[in-house]
């Protein structure tokens, strides 16, 4: 868990935002929840690109994320997006999180947060080996680490 918090002496600099791009329903793919002759009509949930900036002061080169909601995307897509990065859409969030960066600090705590999501069914995950299993206390583990060689880079 990486919380950011706000204050008034940090050594972080943060800005998120979000944005809609949700384009029309048609063409889509249905990500294998539909027959094959079926068209995608409608749209269910928007879909949104997110960017998170941070740098370590305002003087310092920022690392930004984004975030597109496009399961499943084509080879195309990964082909021609760094192309195509500078489309309003697609810079709406960056822009945002620029415009609405704030000073922050960051907090590493680790914990167990239960019944939150699940990724995976039940059934699924019993088909796992008897020797998998054994090494969880639940059906998912709650601890996440990053290692870098021999050292731990980071837990969460």
């Amino acid at each position: 868990m990486i919380l950011a918090a706000v204050s008034s002496c940090s050594a972080y600099y943060f800005g998120v935002g979000i944005y809609d791009i949700t384009g029309p329903a048609a063409d889509v793919n249905m990500m294998g929840y539909a027959k094959l002759s079926q068209n995608a009509a409608g749209i269910h949930l928007r879909l949104f690109s997110r960017a998170f900036i941070i740098h370590e002061n305002r003087g310092t080169r920022p690392v930004l994320f984004i975030n597109l909601d496009l399961g499943m995307a084509s080879e195309l897509l990964k082909i021609e997006l760094p192309d195509d990065l500078t489309n309003s859409k697609n810079l709406q969030s960056v822009r945002m999180a620029w415009e609405n960066r704030i000073d922050g600090r960051i907090f590493i705590a680790k914990g167990i947060l239960t019944d939150a999501s699940i990724n995976r069914s039940p059934e699924s995950y019993e088909m796992n080996p008897a020797e998998e299993r054994v090494k969880c206390v639940r059906t998912y583990n709650f601890a996440f680490r990053f290692w870098i060689g021999s050292a731990v880079l980071a837990l969460f």
